[in-house]
């Protein structure tokens, strides 16, 4: 899920999206603003988060089916 659309389909909205998106970037820009890390990383890192989302949403979803 980015920003309350779900990857696989379902309800979500445009402006949840699109903040995801922005929080996204953001973060991205704030890891990138020194220059210290390298592109390889910052590809892990973001693989990591967008993983941690991911897993949150399981969780959180499958405590609502409940």
């Amino acid at each position: 899920m980015i920003g309350g659309t779900l990857l696989t389909g379902g309800v979500g909205y445009v402006l949840g999206s699109v903040v995801g998106t922005l929080v996204l970037a953001a973060l991205w820009m704030i890891i990138t603003k020194d220059g210290s890390i390298k592109p390889e990383y910052l590809t892990i890192i973001t693989g990591g988060i967008l993983l941690a989302f991911v897993l949150l949403q399981r969780v959180l979803t499958k405590r609502r089916s409940e």
